[in-house]
């Protein structure tokens, strides 16, 4: 079956714009191979959010990290 992940992704203040947990949460979920607002899925709020409750992730650290790292610098150039 596969390792399985638990993760939180948090931004420390709603101030922070350049680090949009939503649309991070999203793109998580269509990588896990859910709909991007998969109620079974990754979810949250605007300033914290995490893996399947339960079941965790099937997706690896260096993966998590490609996915937020791509939403950020669309985020941080507009959306391009």
């Amino acid at each position: 079956v596969g390792e399985r992940y638990v993760y939180t992704v948090w931004r420390q203040s709603e101030y922070i714009t350049g680090f949009p947990i939503p649309e991070i949460l999203a793109a998580l979920n269509v990588a896990e191979g859910h709909a991007p607002l998969a109620i079974d899925g990754w979810g949250g709020a605007a300033t914290v959010g995490g893996s399947p409750r339960g079941c965790g992730s099937k997706l690896t650290p260096a993966k998590v990290e490609a996915v937020v790292a791509r939403v950020v610098v669309a985020a941080l150039h507009g959306g391009c």
